[in-house]
């Protein structure tokens, strides 16, 4: 049987919306996710997630990271 489960947090009506997050242990893993109602908007907005979640990988100190990441 089909379900469908709605997250209100998740959801959104704006063109995009985007966040970045560092994912806990001991990798340097930097985690982009990007919403939004339309595709131009949200293919650039993944760039521009793509391209920060580098510099953060990159940059622990600037974003207030720790090295025991």
């Amino acid at each position: 049987m089909p379900a469908w489960d709605f997250e209100i947090d998740r959801y959104t009506d704006r063109a995009s919306i985007w966040r970045m997050a560092r994912r806990p242990g001991t990798g340097q893993e930097v985690e982009a996710q990007v919403r939004g109602t339309d595709k131009a908007t949200v293919e650039a907005a993944l760039a521009e997630a793509r391209a920060q979640a580098v510099d953060r990988a990159q940059n622990l100190g600037m974003y207030g990271d720790t090295d025991d990441w």
